[in-house]
């Protein structure tokens, strides 16, 4: 639990983050969620899951369905809003997962 606590920041900075992107999504691409931006959420879906795991909490039903592709960015599909929103995300999991 107390590790939880201590990385209460990242995950609420992963929930804007994530939310972002799919705003973005929304807003600007009249829901239109290009491949790789999709990728990029699932991949930190899994990645918060396998943290939880790590607490020893119970896996709920949506981690055991969530998937990666591995695919990278392709700089031409994403534009600098989703770009800068990545790039945080990502950077944000890396901490998360650091431990």
């Amino acid at each position: 639990m107390r590790l939880a606590q201590e990385h209460l920041p990242q995950l609420r900075a992963v929930l804007m983050l994530k939310s972002g992107l799919l705003h973005h999504a929304l807003i600007a691409r009249n829901g239109h969620i290009e491949k790789s931006v999709s990728n990029v959420i699932e991949r930190s879906s899994k990645q918060l899951c396998q943290f939880a795991n790590s607490l020893g909490s119970d896996i709920p039903p949506s981690c055991r369905s969530t998937r990666t592709h591995g695919e990278s960015l392709h700089p031409d599909e994403v534009d600098d809003t989703e770009r800068r929103l990545i790039t945080s995300l990502e950077a944000v999991m890396e901490q998360i997962t650091a431990i």
